[in-house]
Parts: structure tokens; C-alpha cells; sequence
């Protein structure tokens, strides 16, 4: 994919000392609890950990020496280990039956914060797949954590700022 490539130029141009996937790695459609909107062909779940487990790769064959790699898991990603534990749980803590297990170079997490002693709300940075969400959820995520705040649930790729007597923060959506 277009995006995928742009990244890995980005990466060798920057060279990052902290790299965040902010969920969704895996679509994991086919055990999605919606239902198909049409008759095309949906991977299957090996195919989409085999194909995010390159893609990944790639990613950390760039990267410099030393930065650390964290994996916030998304609502997508959780659909894999929700359906183990839905229809398999006699399964529980089998290596395999968390999708982390599939990842082992990525540091797994729910939110990643940066810069928490700093002064400005602005400044302190919190990476979340989802917070609040609504339709106006940068604003409102942004409005609510009192903190800049990354994420990435609505696929929207918007920015807005928020000023406040604290002063000026950042709701993204990547």
C-alpha cells in the first residue's frame, strides 16, 4: 500500500526513538460481529497475521537500533482473541490465542503516554485507539483527557486544537 511505503521513507528520514501502532493492525473481518456487505472474498485469519506480521517487519528492519516498538491494540485486533474467548475458552493463556503471541517484537499496550511531567497540557502527549469518540471526537477527546491526545478508531485523519486558560492542546486522529 501507498501509505505503508510513504512510512517507511518517513522512517529513514526521521529515525525514531519510540514507534506507536495505534491499533487496528489486523481487520479480522471475516470474524467480524457485522455481517458481510457484499459476496467478495474476505482474507482469512492467517492471511491477515502473516501479512501484518510483514508489513511489521518492515517497519522494524528501518528503525534504528534501540527504539522501542509499542502496539496499542485496537478494536480490530481484539476480535481475534474476543472469538477464542467467546467460542474457545478453554483455550485461555495457550501461546497462540492472544494475537501478541503472533508479535513478539512489539511491546503490547492500551495507551502510550509521553512527556507527562511537562507543564503544558499540550505538551503531554497520550497515543490511544479509541477514547471518547462521537462526532466530533477529536474536539471532543481532546476537550475530556485535558492532554493532546492521538487516535485512530475513526480513521478520520483530522487535527483540531483546543484552547482553554491551561492552554492549547491537540485532538488527532490518525
Amino acid at each position: 500500500p501507498m501509505m505503508h511505503l510513504a512510512l517507511l521513507k518517513l522512517l529513514k528520514i526521521i529515525k525514531p526513538n519510540l514507534m506507536i501502532l495505534n491499533g487496528d493492525v489486523v481487520d479480522m473481518g471475516i470474524i467480524s460481529r457485522f455481517p458481510k456487505l457484499d459476496w467478495g472474498a474476505l482474507p482469512t485469519v492467517q492471511e491477515e497475521i502473516e501479512v501484518a506480521q510483514e508489513r511489521l517487519h518492515e517497519i522494524r528492519s528501518i528503525l534504528p537500533r534501540g527504539c522501542r516498538t509499542i502496539w496499542n491494540c485496537g478494536n480490530h485486533d481484539s476480535r481475534y482473541e474476543r472469538r477464542l474467548i467467546e467460542r474457545a475458552p478453554e483455550f485461555a493463556r495457550v501461546h497462540g490465542t492472544s494475537l501478541k503471541d503472533h508479535f513478539p517484537l512489539w511491546e503490547p499496550a492500551w495507551d502510550v503516554h509521553v512527556n507527562d511531567t511537562a507543564n503544558n497540557p499540550g505538551d503531554r502527549v497520550v497515543f490511544k485507539h479509541r477514547y471518547k469518540g462521537g462526532v466530533h471526537h477529536a474536539y471532543n477527546d481532546t476537550l475530556q483527557s485535558g492532554r493532546t491526545i492521538v487516535t485512530g478508531d475513526k480513521h478520520a485523519l483530522q487535527v483540531t486544537n483546543f484552547t482553554d486558560l491551561n492552554g492549547t492542546r491537540w485532538g488527532v486522529d490518525d
